[in-house]
C-alpha cells in the first residue's frame, strides 16, 4: 500500500479544520469562519463550534479536529 502525499500552502492563518457533516449541515461557512476568527485555543474553538451547531438544531453527530500551526518567529 502506498500513501499519497500532497503539499499545500495553508496561507494565513495557518490552520486546518476537519469536521463531519454534523457541523457543516448546521452552520454556514461564514458561521464557521466567525468562530475560527474569534481566537482561543483549538479546544475552545471546537467547543464553540459544537455549541453553535447544537444551538442550530444539532441533528447529527459532530466531529471536529482543528490544527493550528504555531506562528513562526
Amino acid at each position: 500500500m502506498r500513501a499519497d502525499l500532497d503539499l499545500i500552502d495553508l496561507g494565513t492563518p495557518r490552520e486546518i479544520l476537519l469536521c463531519t457533516d454534523g457541523l457543516t449541515r448546521m452552520l454556514a461557512d461564514a458561521q464557521i469562519e466567525s468562530a475560527l476568527a474569534q481566537g482561543g485555543s483549538p479546544l475552545e474553538v471546537a467547543r464553540e463550534l459544537v455549541r453553535r451547531a447544537n444551538a442550530a438544531g444539532g441533528r447529527d453527530n459532530i466531529g471536529i479536529a482543528l490544527y493550528r500551526h504555531p506562528a513562526s518567529g
